[in-house]
């Protein structure tokens, strides 16, 4: 199975990409020393906007695949490149 990557962006703003490969989900937050990030069975992803990842966070937690997340970003307004 091939992997997918996505661009998500607010505008013309990078905020988020998403692999449908299953991994970390990287936070703009800096971890306490010795923790790992999230990860995920459907995707990985890194953010590089602070003020969308509990939005992110949010749609995750209800999806069950990287297609729901996706349909998640975009009903929040998103765009999905």
């Amino acid at each position: 199975m091939q992997d997918h990557t996505w661009h998500v962006y607010d505008g013309e703003d990078l905020v988020l990409d998403v692999s449908s490969r299953p991994g970390p989900i990287k936070s703009t937050a800096h971890r306490s020393p010795g923790t790992s990030p999230a990860t995920s069975s459907f995707m990985s992803a890194t953010s590089y906007d602070a003020s969308h990842e509990d939005q992110f966070h949010t749609i995750l937690v209800s999806s069950h695949t990287v297609d729901e997340f996706l349909a998640g970003v975009r009903a929040a307004g998103l765009t999905v490149k």
